[in-house]
C-alpha cells in the first residue's frame, strides 16, 4: 500500500500555476519575432531605417523606436529602380519613405558583427532582441 504525504508543499498550486501559466507568458513576452511598425526616420545612404512599433504597450505606451533596422536590398533597389521607370510605364508606384507602415523581423541572434556577405562572430547570448532587426516588407508606403 502506498502511503499518502500529508505534509503538501503546493496545497493552493501557486507554484504550478507559476510553471504552467505565468513563466511561460513571461518567457514569450521576451522573445521577439516579427512586428508592425511606422518608419520615423530613413537613412537611404546607409540603408538603414528608424522603426516605430504600432502595438500599444499594456500600460498604453509606445515602445521605445528601433533604430538601425536593416533594409533589405529587395526594397530599396526596387524603390530605386522604379522611380527611373514608372514615369515610362505610367505606373503609380510609391516607395518606402518616413510614415511608411512596414513589417519588422528579428534574427535569431544578434547581428552586431555582420558586415555583409562574411561569416561573423557572435559576441553574445542575446537572441530575438529588438536590437537585432530587419524590416521584412512595405504594407502601406
Amino acid at each position: 500500500m502506498v502511503k499518502v504525504n500529508k505534509h503538501v508543499v503546493d496545497r493552493k498550486n501557486k507554484f504550478s500555476n507559476f510553471i504552467l501559466h505565468s513563466y511561460p507568458n513571461f518567457i514569450s513576452n521576451k522573445i521577439k519575432v516579427m512586428n508592425i511598425g511606422k518608419i520615423t526616420k530613413y537613412d537611404k545612404s546607409a540603408h538603414t531605417c528608424t522603426v516605430q512599433l504600432l502595438p500599444l504597450q499594456h500600460d498604453n505606451s509606445k515602445t521605445a523606436p528601433i533604430p538601425e533596422v536593416i533594409v533589405p536590398s529587395t526594397i530599396w533597389q526596387t524603390d530605386k529602380a522604379m522611380e527611373k521607370i514608372k514615369e515610362k510605364i505610367s505606373l503609380d508606384y510609391k516607395p518606402m519613405k518616413v510614415g511608411s507602415v512596414v513589417s519588422v523581423g528579428f534574427f535569431d541572434t544578434e547581428i552586431d558583427n555582420f558586415r555583409g556577405k562574411s561569416n561573423f562572430k557572435i559576441e553574445s547570448y542575446r537572441k530575438h532582441s529588438l536590437n537585432d532587426a530587419i524590416l521584412l516588407g512595405v504594407i502601406k508606403p
